[in-house]
């Protein structure tokens, strides 16, 4: 829900100044770069441990490769991993045009 609404601001921000939004389309892969790395990064670190432990939890629990519990463990470790990297992705868009609690939106404070 938050990154919908971030979003529609985003596209708000985009049709009040669109030369910005033409220079952050340009430029935004240049200056995403580092963040993309670091995603790709982290997004491994947790597959891997997630893979890793499922795999180990499965052998603890004496589980075969065909059983669907393990299957069910690798679904769950794989939708874990989903969430994080999408949670990951939209974070800079929520951070810039997510809607603030201290933001007055005009008012005369």
């Amino acid at each position: 829900m938050i990154a919908w609404r971030a979003f529609r601001n985003m596209l708000r921000a985009a049709a009040r100044d669109p030369v910005w939004a033409i220079v952050a389309i340009i430029l935004g892969p240049f200056r995403a770069a580092k963040y993309v790395f670091g995603v790709l990064i982290v997004a491994l670190l947790v597959m891997l441990v997630l893979g890793f432990g499922t795999e180990l939890l499965g052998n603890a629990l004496g589980l075969s490769a065909r059983n669907p519990i393990r299957a069910v463990l690798s679904l769950g470790a794989a939708l874990v991993t989903l969430v994080a990297i999408f949670r990951m992705v939209t974070n800079p868009m929520i951070n810039h045009f997510g809607d603030r609690p201290d933001a007055t939106h005009g008012s005369a404070r």
